[in-house]
């Protein structure tokens, strides 16, 4: 519970004068990095666009010229500039960078029994969060028609 009250009083401070940005930046070691230009696999950041959200990834292995993502069963093997099938990675110079570390892209208190386990605090609420991405390609989504290649 310590940790809720935390982030609203974060939140709570980097809304009184509109700057999330900033706070986040002042919580990030990685401050000042920067985004690849395009790759041709659909992720379209500008080249001088930072972001508090990039750090080496920690699930990677190198293969003989790429580097293969290992954050999940797609096993992406991405080139240098490559951005990965769930737009989330991206080879650097030999090494992948998570583009969303830290990013939250919904929070929202749902009902113990919701999740996945069984008789804990029945009746009870947990602090779910979530990330950006997915690596489904469900045919009904609106970005199913060009998935990128890895």
């Amino acid at each position: 519970m310590l940790f809720v009250n935390q982030l609203l009083v974060w939140l709570a401070k980097a809304g009184k004068d509109g700057s999330i940005a900033q706070a986040s930046k002042d919580l990030s070691p990685t401050n000042g990095q920067t985004l690849a230009p395009q790759d041709g696999t659909g992720y379209n950041a500008p080249a001088t666009m930072t972001s508090p959200f990039i750090r080496k990834a920690r699930l990677q292995e190198p293969t003989a010229d790429k580097v293969r993502c290992l954050t999940c069963e797609r096993r992406c093997n991405l080139s240098d500039g490559q951005t990965s099938w769930c737009r989330t990675r991206q080879n650097r110079d030999g090494t992948i960078h998570t583009l969303i570390y830290g990013a939250v892209s919904s929070l929202s208190c749902n009902p113990i029994e919701k999740k996945p386990l069984y008789h804990f605090y029945p009746g009870s609420v947990a602090l779910t969060a979530g990330s950006l991405s997915c690596n489904f390609a469900c045919p009904w989504l609106q970005n199913s028609s060009d998935p990128p290649s890895c």
